[in-house]
Formats: structure tokens, C-alpha cells, sequence
């Protein structure tokens, strides 16, 4: 049993290791090898999206990724939009908790269990559901426009 448990977490710390050495990923190198791809990537096809994620899954980490976005991008119009779907959809998600909370408190559980399960659900999942349909295709197109200033930079 020792074993089967301390395989992984060696792997885990090698892995670590490795990443914190100095194979780190440079977003520039990234850029110039797919600046092709990158160029010609349509957000409204599907398939473009799906090998444009893919492709960014392999490379780089979300989080250093967001602190640029948030940094170079912040006046950006898809980021604007990115961000305020987000907003909404969090309120939307908050707004429905807080409701089967109050529902929960005021009624019997047998009353508040039907009510919450007729009404409060799939309010809260339509209103959720309504921000999020597009955000994909304003993530890719974000990403997209950040890795084009990050080429005209290099090139300038």
C-alpha cells in the first residue's frame, strides 16, 4: 500500500521540480511558432476554437495567463465582456443560493424541498445558462487579439 502511494507523490514532486528548474514556457516562442494558426483563427467555428484550446492547454497555465490578460488587456472590449459575463453569471448562481436559503429557513423542508425543486432550480440554471452561452467564442477571440499584440510587439 506504501508503494502505491508514494509513486505518485514522487512523481508529483519530480514533475515539480521540473517545471520549477527552468522549463518554463515562453509566451513569445509560443506566439511566433503558431502565429499562423494564431492569425487565421475563426472564434465562430467550433473546430478552430477546439484546436486553438487545445493547443493553449498544452503550452501554458491558466493563471500566469490571466495576470497578463488583466494587465495588457484590461481596455480591451472582449475583456470587458468576458468579464462582466462573468459577473453576471456568478450573481445569477449567488441569487439562487441565497433564495433556497431563504426558502429553506421560512418553510417546512417538505414545502421548501418542492419549491426549490419546481421554481428556485431552474430559474437559477436558466439564469446562469444565459451569460455563458457566448463566452467562449469572446475567450478565444481575447486570447487571440492578445497573442497578435504580443506578435506586433516582437515585430516592432
Amino acid at each position: 500500500m506504501k508503494k502505491l502511494i508514494a509513486l505518485p507523490f514522487i512523481l508529483f514532486i519530480l514533475n515539480y521540480n521540473a517545471q520549477k528548474d527552468g522549463d518554463i514556457y515562453n509566451i513569445i516562442s509560443f506566439v511566433s511558432d503558431n502565429i499562423e494558426l494564431i492569425k487565421n483563427i475563426n472564434p465562430e467555428k467550433v473546430r478552430d476554437r477546439t484546436k486553438f484550446n487545445n493547443l493553449l492547454r498544452t503550452h501554458i497555465s491558466r493563471n500566469s495567463l490571466n495576470k497578463e490578460l488583466k494587465l495588457k488587456m484590461s481596455n480591451n472590449q472582449n475583456y470587458v465582456k468576458f468579464k462582466n459575463r462573468k459577473k453576471i453569471y456568478f450573481g445569477a448562481l449567488l441569487s439562487g443560493v441565497v433564495s433556497f436559503a431563504t426558502v429553506n429557513l421560512i418553510l417546512d423542508p417538505l414545502a421548501a424541498s418542492i419549491i426549490s425543486i419546481l421554481f428556485i432550480m431552474p430559474i437559477t440554471a436558466v439564469l446562469a445558462a444565459i451569460p455563458i452561452i457566448g463566452m467562449e467564442k469572446i475567450r478565444v477571440q481575447l486570447l487571440k487579439d492578445y497573442f497578435l499584440s504580443i506578435s506586433s510587439a516582437n515585430t516592432n
